[in-house]
């Protein structure tokens, strides 16, 4: 992400490794059509939290990566 931001591209990320406030600064970054990229840790879509998030943004592009994931 960090390199993608060099770049110019407005890229964020969420994962377990953030506190509190720093996943509500990629919320509201993701909400306010601020980030042209947004990495999700795969088991975060089996949160509820993450879902009504996504649910309200708008997702051009839906990508997976570790697809194998997906089964699980």
């Amino acid at each position: 992400v960090d390199a993608l931001r060099a770049l110019g591209v407005r890229a964020g990320f969420m994962n377990s490794t953030q506190d509190f406030d720093e996943r509500r600064m990629m919320e509201a970054e993701f909400l306010a059509g601020e980030l042209d990229l947004l990495y999700l840790a795969p088991e975060r879509l089996r949160l509820e939290s993450t879902l009504d998030l996504l649910s309200r943004g708008k997702i051009s592009l839906f990508a997976i990566d570790e697809a194998h994931c997906v089964s699980q």
